[in-house]
């Protein structure tokens, strides 16, 4: 594909890329010169004007055009040549073909669009070297040589050898439906073949997906999924309705970049691009623009020091969202610092004033917009440091011209020896100490309680590249200075977060920084009581039941509850402590529950967290519930009694009423061996250690041997089994699920 134009053009006004040779001409025929079209319908009429228009056929010299004629194998490798946009070289008069060109040479107008189709594997000769220029063409032959330059390979296996050929041709609208393959193609089926194939190949070819995008204060993309090549392309802007006008130029192959005089305004616009093919194709996009901000803060002070002088200057430069240099008002810039200090607009700097400071003091700076977005240094004052040229210009003082005096005739009188006058010693100037610059007050934060007993929630949002630190405490936060460095001060913070462990009266430092963990601004928060989670009302022992083993291994249930008054679903969670408890009103982002249901206690959570809430999931009323395992109440398969010390080996009875069947491998029956189970030391005994020796007179009881364990006295053993693995002697499946023994 070409590379589009790179002329600029004003948009609304369409932006219009021109191919030469889609330009009609006053010399081109149209349908109304040849006399046999007299009768054409229309249809046909307009296809025929379309490719004449395009120089895809040009109608002969005569007034003739032949439109029932047969077409020749060298029309077609012409208007194939054509449609397709194949290379054509117009100068080439050597065929690959013996009977094309030569001494037949009527036909050599045709070399250059043979060979440019024989080179593009769409046309191929039809052996011996021979092309039959002249022979007629069927319409399966006409239908191959039309898919395969739309880059589709059709299949001739099948019979005829043509049928997937016109199938495909028929799919891509190529050719008319049910159209006979075995027939002789005529200059009509040329046409209809020729313009529809056009149409097919621009379509492939042309862009189907647009998309748009912001890449700057004045500046839209808009990009196409693939080359727009040489078509025309008109693109118009639209902002509510209202056309929008700005400058277009080609950034590639495939995108326009599209510059407005103004920056955009927050708003949606609206592209839409109409591409010129056969047939119009038009795409559209919209992209969401905001109001340009400013996003980032910079000295252009490379320098750690600066001189003393009335008026320093300090550069600084601002850029927006989009990596854009801003300018910089003094309506949104404030400048801090411990001396004099302002921002100049023309210079794009912050002046400070120097005079009254010695070598080596200190200057803290500060540039801080009304979004928040900071930027800060200390510099060291350098008195060796020249002083800058004061940007005002003074006016001069006028130097008096000396008068001179006359010769004296008199004897000279001699002259008194001066008696030398003390010069008093000069009383040095105490230099005044720099006052630091308090940071600015955060505004705008909400206190709300937080999701726990005695944790509170901050929600503020920094600027842009800004973050935020806390420092809780009981007494008053001091304010930080413009330019302190707070990376080692309290914690990082994210808006809306439980800050737990606090109490009414506690103090809150919220800190808001930048990028390098200078401090930006600051605030002293302190807390009242209803900033504060607090203790939710408790369930009564009559809403719930004691929490049981559920129907799985780690899990238990509970096989009651009542909701109280004001509540209208449970929730629960499992956990390992009962370190926070979800404050009163607050959201409980547990699972939620229904009698019966299991709980996964999986991993030492022994503790149930218990809550009834109300239609938005608030705690209504709340209870920690511990889950103690017991035995099972129907366990016919109980663990012989065991001895604290090291163990590696288990026995398990059975009642009468089991069927002791022996497992070809002890996993067939055991899931797993755990100790402790639920607990902080839980531990779990290497199951593929396993063996078990089963009682082969009996059958009343099994040993299980494994890696050596140490227990000690009051520690739990489970022992889980497979689900349905253990039966009675009816065959049924015993319910029992794990056996529990505790150590002596």
């Amino acid at each position: 594909m070409k590379k589009l134009l790179s002329k600029l053009l004003l948009l609304p006004l369409a932006v219009s890329l021109l191919m030469p040779s889609l330009v009609t001409h006053a010399n081109t025929k149209t349908s109304a010169d040849f006399k046999d079209l007299a009768g054409v319908d229309d249809t046909l009429k307009a296809k025929i004007d379309a490719l004449l228009a395009k120089g895809i056929f040009d109608g002969g010299s005569g007034d003739n055009f032949d439109i029932d004629g047969n077409m020749t194998r060298a029309q077609m490798a012409k208007i194939i040549a054509k449609i397709y946009n194949l290379p054509v070289d117009s100068t080439n008069t050597t065929s690959s073909f013996s009977d094309v060109g030569g001494e037949n040479g009527s036909n050599g107008w045709a070399i250059p669009f043979i060979e440019a189709a024989r080179k593009a594997g769409i046309i191929d000769g039809v052996g011996d070297n021979k092309f039959e220029p002249r022979d007629n063409v069927t319409i399966g032959q006409f239908a191959t040589v039309l898919v395969k330059g739309l880059g589709k390979k059709p299949d001739i296996t099948q019979t005829p050898w043509y049928a997937d050929a016109v199938k495909q041709a028929i799919a891509n609208k190529v050719l008319p439906d049910d159209i006979d393959g075995a027939r002789p193609a005529t200059r009509q089926d040329l046409v209809v073949g020729a313009y529809n194939g056009l149409g097919a190949f621009q379509n492939v070819n042309n862009p189907t997906v647009m998309s748009a995008k912001a890449i700057g204060a004045k500046k839209l993309q808009v990009d196409f999924n693939k080359s727009a090549g040489n078509e025309t392309v008109n693109i118009t802007v639209q902002k509510d309705g209202a056309s929008v006008s700005a400058q277009a130029a080609p950034s590639s192959s495939s995108s326009y970049t599209l510059t407005f005089s103004e920056p955009l305004k927050e708003g949606k616009y609206t592209i839409t691009a109409r591409i010129t093919t056969n047939a119009e194709v038009t795409l559209t996009a919209n992209v969401d623009v905001m109001n340009e901000k400013l996003t980032k803060l910079n000295f252009k002070y490379a320098s750690d020091y600066i001189p003393i002088a009335p008026r320093v200057a300090i550069p600084a430069e601002g850029f927006n969202q989009y990596g854009e240099v801003m300018q910089l008002t003094s309506a949104d810039i404030t400048v801090a610092s411990n001396e004099a200090a302002s921002w100049d607009e023309g210079q794009q700097a912050a002046i400070l004033n120097t005079s009254r400071l010695e070598q080596n003091d200190r200057v803290s700076l500060s540039i801080i917009s009304n979004s928040g977005v900071s930027v800060s240094k200390i510099f060291t004052i350098d008195s060796k440091l020249p002083t800058p040229t004061p940007t005002s210009t003074s006016t001069p003082t006028a130097t008096p011209v000396p008068t001179s005096t006359p010769a004296s005739t008199s004897t000279p009188t001699a002259t008194p020896t001066a008696t030398p006058t003390a010069t008093p010693t000069a009383t040095p100037t105490a230099t005044p100490t720099a006052t630091p610059t308090p940071a600015p007050e955060i505004t705008g934060y909400a206190v709300s309680s937080g999701s726990f007993v005695g944790s509170t929630k901050i929600t503020y949002v920094p600027a842009v590249g800004n973050s935020l630190r806390i420092v809780t405490d009981s007494s008053p936060i001091d304010t930080p200075e413009v330019g302190e460095n707070a990376s080692s001060i309290g914690e990082a913070y994210t808006s809306g977060a439980d800050i737990l462990n606090v109490t009414e009266g506690s103090h809150i430092g919220l800190y808001e920084v930048n990028a390098s963990d200078i401090v930006s601004k600051f605030s002293d928060i302190t807390l009242t009581d209803s900033d504060i989670g607090a203790e939710p009302d408790e369930l009564l022992f009559t809403d719930y039941s004691d929490l049981v083993a559920g129907s799985a291994p780690d899990t238990a249930k509970f096989t009651g509850l009542d909701l109280p008054a004001g509540a209208t679903n449970w929730r629960v969670a499992a956990y390992s402590t009962t370190d926070l408890t979800p404050a009163a009103g607050s959201v409980f982002n547990g699972i939620n529950y229904a009698v019966n249901d299991d709980i996964d206690i999986s991993g030492s959570k022994t503790w149930v967290a218990l809550a009834a809430l109300d239609a938005s999931n608030r705690v209504v009323r709340f209870a920690w519930v511990l889950y103690s395992p017991s035995m099972p109440t129907d366990d016919i398969i109980s663990i012989a009694p065991v001895a604290s010390g090291d163990l590696n080996m288990l026995m398990l009875n059975y009642a009468s009423n089991a069927l002791g069947t022996p497992y070809p491998a002890a996993s067939d029956f055991i899931s797993s061996i755990v100790i402790n189970p639920g607990m902080q030391d839980e531990t779990t005994v290497d199951v593929g250690s396993l063996t078990a020796t089963w009682d082969d007179i009996t059958n009343s009881f099994v040993s299980l041997m494994f890696n050596q364990v140490t227990v000690e006295s009051g520690d739990i053993i489970r022992v889980n089994f497979v689900p349905g693995a253990l039966l009675d002697y009816d065959d049924n499946p015993i319910s029992q699920t794990f056996a529990e023994i505790a150590v002596s």
